[in-house]
Order: C-alpha cells, then sequence, then structure tokens
C-alpha cells in the first residue's frame, strides 16, 4: 500500500469496510488493527477511531448534541449539504479537493 493518491481512496475503503462490517458484526471492530498499528501516530490514530466512530464535531453531531441550532447544520464550504463526517471527508466538493490535494 502506498501513500500519496491511494491515501483518500485507502480511507474510504476502510471506512466502507467498517460499514459493512458493522452490519453484520455490531459488537467488534474491524479497523481496530490498522487504526491503532505500531506505526501510526498516536494523535493520527486517535483522530481516524474519532472519525470512524462519528465523534468529529461536525455541525450536525454538535446540533445533536444540541450545541447549535437545528438550523445552523450546512456545511462550512457552502455547498449546500448538511456537514455530516462522511460529508466532509468524502462527499464535498470544496474540501473532498483539500483531501485530494493532502494524498498527492
Amino acid at each position: 500500500m502506498t501513500l500519496g493518491g491511494g491515501c483518500l481512496i485507502l480511507f474510504m475503503d476502510i471506512r466502507f469496510a467498517e460499514h459493512i462490517y458493522f452490519l453484520h458484526h455490531p459488537v467488534a471492530g474491524g479497523t481496530t488493527h490498522y487504526v491503532w498499528h505500531k506505526l501510526v501516530p498516536s494523535k493520527t490514530s486517535l483522530f481516524t477511531w474519532c472519525l470512524l466512530q462519528d465523534r468529529i464535531p461536525t455541525k450536525s453531531n454538535l446540533v445533536r448534541r444540541r450545541v447549535l441550532q437545528p438550523t445552523h447544520n450546512m456545511c462550512v464550504g457552502r455547498c449546500g449539504n448538511i456537514e455530516t463526517t462522511d460529508h466532509l471527508f468524502i462527499g464535498c466538493n470544496v474540501f473532498g479537493s483539500v483531501w485530494y490535494l493532502l494524498c498527492n
């Protein structure tokens, strides 16, 4: 596996595998070995773990926790979509290009 251009694809593959795994095995985690690998910096592991558990403070999560009003959940990229973890890291046209540039 190479870093660079393939890191976004790797993330999407891990995210997709996580969803499929939890559909069939809701108790155990499927990507724990990769997230907490000894060669991955701990801050990266922690961020990735929070990301996979949908614990990143996106606007939709802040609305759910009643930190923000329900009308303030739109993406900061002004693309017109609700700001969720999946949207920010995979689906947003604005921030998707940022992740693409970081991966190359």
